[in-house]
């Protein structure tokens, strides 16, 4: 199944190879994905790699920082310091 394949892995058939993920179904037609690194549409890519189709993609979570549900879409805020913090940990 793809909650599986997503745990192990999927190699795209371009011979990229994205490191182990997690698949979440919420209903039939919506799911919640997590993904460790973000390679070019990658989760577009590994939805089509187990038959699926994206129609639409919302981040919700960028390097352990949760976006803003009060934002409006396109709408920006300035970071914290313990956001700062933490994304200065990942470099």
């Amino acid at each position: 199944d793809a909650e599986t394949l997503f745990q192990q892995g999927i190699h795209l058939d371009d011979g990229t190879v994205c490191l182990p993920a997690k698949l979440e179904r919420v209903d039939e037609n919506k799911c919640i994905v997590t993904v460790t690194e973000g390679k070019y549409h990658q989760v577009k890519r590994m939805i089509a790699a187990v038959g699926g189709t994206v129609i639409s993609l919302h981040r919700q979570e960028i390097g352990g920082i949760s976006l803003d549900p009060a934002l409006d879409r396109g709408e920006i805020r300035q970071l914290t310091d313990n956001e700062l913090c933490i994304l200065m940990t990942l470099f």
